[in-house]
């Protein structure tokens, strides 16, 4: 019996936030995962699998959502390319 290949679909998301503050103050909100959970709502951990370099590119972390529904989502995300103040891009699967 032959195995069929898994289905692969590839997903392209970009998320652009307008926020009315000094953007050094953004920049820091943002670049600093490990604490979006205290103010992204459904995000309930942000998990360090590996370290990157000094601003984070290589880094990997794992993402658990939940929202109404009855299941968690959980991703991993390595970070591909940083642009401070401007970008930050990541790579995920899960």
């Amino acid at each position: 019996m032959d195995r069929a290949e898994p289905l692969r679909q590839d997903y392209h998301f970009v998320t652009r936030w307008r926020m009315a503050a000094p953007l050094p103050e953004v920049w820091e909100r943002v670049y600093r995962v490990e604490r979006w959970p205290g103010w992204w709502k459904g995000l309930r951990s942000v998990v360090e699998l590996q370290a990157g370099d000094a601003q984070g590119i290589g880094s990997v972390r794992r993402f658990t959502w939940q929202g109404f529904l009855p299941f968690r989502m959980v991703i991993d995300v390595r970070t591909v390319r940083v642009e401070p103040f401007a970008a930050i891009e990541g790579v995920a699967s899960g």
